[in-house]
């Protein structure tokens, strides 16, 4: 008689297991008998703006964030899951992080900073609510472009750039080896898939440009269409709310 613990199973309402016995000597008899799988129920921890109660949350525990939380003031969150109560406000800082395991519900207003990151580690996790990330460029000057990748649902690049010429918000088609301009901005931007965007009209040269997306975040396996045609490039983007370092991830011969 044994047990068997399984960690990092998906939340679904319909979870099936399949347990598969391999001999490796023809005089091993296996027998499985009585299977019974046991769940556990939710555990929480709840914040008042002041404390945790009963005490921090960990990696097993659920968050539930009923009052304003900056990572600055109280530190990094992991969870199992997160919960922002309706009126509360929770501010990632740059560089700070929430690592949550499973669903995040934002009820109230989620902030994540610049180089701030919202980590999830079950791909079938859910969303629910509207999240504010901001990512800021390079101290940029006229007519200079920048990168962009959404990690959110529906974000369009004029909501990105609102006052950027209405014929500066362009895609890369490896296919005809050229840009692509996206008049007006219009286009909803694709998970994974880049874009680049000029400055900003009147923008103060030599400062950055603080870009906003606002969106369910993303979450999950995602993949974007790799092609090649006249071109072999293709112009790809972090589709997740959370920073990666562009020079870290080009320099992991993993990546290559």
């Amino acid at each position: 008689f044994s047990t068997i613990a399984l960690s990092g199973l998906p939340k679904t309402a319909t979870l099936g297991i399949r347990i598969t016995v391999v001999n490796n000597s023809a005089n091993e008899i296996w027998a499985v008998d009585n299977a019974t799988l046991f769940g556990r129920r939710e555990v929480s921890s709840t914040w008042n703006g002041v404390a945790w109660n009963p005490s921090a949350p960990t990696a097993t525990v659920k968050a539930v964030i009923d009052g304003n939380y900056n990572t600055l003031a109280y530190g990094n969150i992991s969870g199992c899951k997160c919960e922002i109560k309706a009126g509360r406000t929770v501010t990632i800082n740059p560089n700070n992080y929430f690592d949550i395991q499973s669903d995040v519900e934002n009820n109230g207003t989620l902030i994540i900073e610049s180089s701030g990151s919202l980590v999830q580690r079950n791909d079938l996790a859910t969303n629910i609510g509207i999240v504010k990330v901001k990512r800021n460029t390079t101290n940029m000057v006229a007519y200079d472009y920048s990168y962009w990748s959404s990690p959110v649902v529906g974000q369009t690049l004029v909501g990105l750039s609102p006052n950027t010429l209405y014929d500066k918000y362009f895609s890369y088609s490896p296919t005809a080896g050229s840009w692509s301009v996206i008049n007006n901005g219009v286009d909803v931007m694709q998970p994974g898939k880049g874009y680049i965007v000029r400055a900003p009209q009147g923008h103060t040269p030599g400062q950055p440009f603080a870009g906003e997306f606002d969106g369910v975040p993303n979450n999950g396996f995602i993949q974007t269409p790799i092609a090649v045609g006249v071109s072999n490039m293709n112009l790809i983007g972090n589709p997740y709310p959370s920073a990666i370092s562009a020079n870290a991830f080009l320099s992991n011969s993993a990546n290559t």
